[in-house]
Order: structure tokens, then sequence, then C-alpha cells
């Protein structure tokens, strides 16, 4: 019997992806659903206009150990963010 704790997590879009990272790197075994068949919640190249951006600073919508873009971030930024996550 596994002594590891298994979770869901709804929706892969930017908090789910966070959710999913943060568990596995402790351990957990995560099951990730998305009813669309793109990764990426409102950000996804399916929903997101080609020059939706951000609004916040630069150095506040990152992920530290996989994104150093610096300036804007844009819709296809995050989409290839979303599937090296």
């Amino acid at each position: 019997m596994s002594s590891s704790k298994t979770v869901a997590i709804i929706g892969a879009g930017a908090c789910g992806l966070v959710c999913a990272k943060v568990l596995l790197d402790d351990g957990f075994d995560v099951t990730l659903f998305e009813r669309n068949e793109e990764l990426g919640g409102i950000w996804s190249s399916k929903v997101a206009y080609a020059d939706l951006h951000s609004q916040q600073p630069g150095g506040t919508f990152e992920f530290s150990d996989l994104y150093d873009g610096g300036g804007k971030f844009y819709s296809d930024d995050y989409q290839d963010l979303c599937m090296v996550f």
C-alpha cells in the first residue's frame, strides 16, 4: 500500500498548473483535469486573442524556475509555458 496522497485538480489554467507543480514537488500523486483540449485556461490560444498580454509588471508574472522573459507577457508566451510546465 502506497503512503503517498492522491490529489485531483480541476482546471489546467494558471492556478491549476501551479497547484499541480507545488504538490508534485512535495511528493503528491496528482491528477489534473481540464475540459478543453489545450492547457492554459483563459490564456489558452483557443480563447485568448493574439495581442492579449498581462498588465502586471514583468517580474511579477513569471515562474522563476521556467521563464525569464521580462517585459510584457503575451498569450503565446503563456501557452508555451503551460506546455513546458
